[in-house]
């Protein structure tokens, strides 16, 4: 059963492209750190709506254990440390389990 953990940022001041080229940077550094991580796509919103949410991120896991560890691991709190903190957001978070 596949887990997908599901992350939409949204930036009060817009987001801003340096910022999120760092960030990107580091989603790759913890996406190869962390080998519990079965895919994983990220980007901007595609439009300009106001409503919509300016970022998301999607990952994917084997099974909740595989999600657990993740979690949990020193590479997600070092992502979390140094870009989840450094400027205004809101961010939604979900997982479900992939049927199909």
């Amino acid at each position: 059963m596949t887990i997908r953990h599901v992350v939409l940022f949204s930036f009060p001041d817009g987001p801003d492209a340096d910022y999120l080229a760092r960030m990107e940077k580091g989603l790759e550094w913890m996406k190869a750190e962390i080998v519990e991580i079965a895919s994983a796509s990220w980007g901007p919103d595609l439009t300009d709506e106001e409503s919509h949410f300016d970022y998301a991120l999607i990952l994917d896991f084997a099974d909740r254990i595989a999600y657990e560890t993740y979690r949990h691991h020193p590479a997600h709190r070092q992502l979390i440390a140094d870009y989840m903190r450094e400027v205004p957001m809101k961010k939604v978070r979900l997982q479900y389990e992939v049927k199909g």
